[in-house]
């Protein structure tokens, strides 16, 4: 079949993966891959033969003609016509369906010599999760946003006292203390690199380049979420929601749904709309399984956890492992968000040590981050436990 043909046939069959209005099978993450290699492929190719024959016609017609190569024989821009979004059933996917690919400007496909960088994964969500869909992770509840530099600062409310009240003609107002202050950020790069991989085993197995990149993003995503939760500020540390001052404690209160009740009043409290729960995966183990005293039967089959739409009084929860057992954090709308330069980026180089001798690369995935705790009085610290 020529290319002409397969790149017409793949693209009706993006549009048939367009429209189907649920999850991705296994089956069809896998072609949705296959795609994301094929079609650039498939458009340079084709490129080649319309510009060879525009070369042959102006050679028959004596015209002087353009004979350097295509520009565009490399991987374009990701958001040309004939991509799509992944999607899929997994956490980590549904955290890249969220993200697209992006050129990075090299006109380079994504395992190129040394020097050269893969497209690299994008995050940026400038907003919690939406109604009706389940939290995969903590980047789902607190906003990703984009920074254009690696030092900035932003505007932190270390106190609040409202006073408003009735003030009788010519009476002295009451002051309000909002208790704003500037803090400095800086972005810090978190990272980590592949193992050394055969060069020919890449080219053998078309789908491994894709699976050691969705793997090392995995890992990063978890780094990320652990340094966001736990970081301590120290070296190349994150400062991290634990490790922020101001930052409300909720102690334990007769169970984990009590507990987690109580930290939203103390929002409430303050006016301060809740957007998200974070617990460790042993402590939402704990909470879905909750049993009444009396007859030992699952809380969960009426209470106010929501299974599907993973959500505790209405309040989506994210699970990471960055949490320890015993601990968990509910945060409200505008009080923290991590800062990001250009997101997630994945590149890959031959240049190390003697992987060029020996035929082998390595794929480095790195991100620049940054917490911004602006209000930390709208973040509750829960003891899930009350062990001490």
């Amino acid at each position: 079949m020529d290319p002409r043909t397969r790149l017409k046939n793949a693209r009706a069959r993006v549009t048939q993966l367009k429209s189907l209005t649920r999850d991705f099978t296994p089956d069809e993450l896998t072609e949705v891959n296959q795609l994301i290699k094929e079609i650039p492929d498939l458009e340079a190719k084709v490129a080649r033969m319309d510009r060879t024959g525009t070369i042959l016609n102006g050679l028959k017609e004596g015209q002087d003609t353009d004979l350097e190569p295509d520009d565009d024989d490399g991987l374009p821009g990701l958001n040309r016509k004939g991509y799509l979004r992944l999607k899929g059933n997994t956490a980590l996917v549904r955290r890249l369906a969220k993200a697209m690919l992006r050129d990075t400007g090299t006109g380079t496909k994504a395992l190129m010599p040394a020097g050269q960088t893969a497209a690299g994964v994008e995050v940026t969500q400038t907003s919690p999760v939406s109604e009706g869909r389940p939290a995969a992770g903590l980047l789902d509840v607190v906003p990703v946003l984009p920074n254009t530099s690696a030092r900035f600062e932003f505007l932190q409310q270390v106190t609040r006292d409202l006073n408003a009240a009735p003030v009788a003609p010519g009476g002295t107002k009451p002051t309000s203390t909002l208790g704003i202050e500037r803090v400095p950020g800086e972005l810090k790069v978190v990272a980590h690199l592949s193992e050394p991989i055969d060069k020919y085993m890449l080219e053998d197995f078309a789908a491994l380049e894709q699976f050691v990149a969705a793997e090392l993003i995995f890992g990063l995503v978890q780094a990320v979420e652990g340094q966001l939760l736990a970081g301590d500020g120290t070296g190349q540390n994150l400062e991290g929601i634990l490790s922020t001052t101001g930052v409300l404690q909720q102690a334990f209160a007769t169970d984990p749904l009590t507990t987690a009740r109580k930290a939203i009043t103390r929002l409430e409290e303050q006016g301060l709309e809740p957007t998200g729960f974070v617990f460790s995966p042993a402590d939402w183990e704990t909470i879905e399984l909750s049993r009444t005293s009396g007859s030992g039967q699952l809380e969960v089959l009426d209470s106010p956890v929501n299974r599907a739409a993973r959500q505790l009084y209405g309040v989506p929860v994210a699970v990471s492992a960055g949490l320890t057992d015993g601990q968990g954090v509910l945060v409200s709308r505008d009080s923290v968000s991590l800062r990001t330069d250009a997101g997630i980026a994945v590149a890959w180089s031959e240049n190390v040590g003697t992987d060029f001798q020996t035929n082998q690369v390595r794929a480095r995935c790195e991100v620049r981050a940054a917490v911004e705790a602006t209000r930390p009085g709208g973040i509750v610290v829960i003891d899930t436990d009350g062990t001490p």
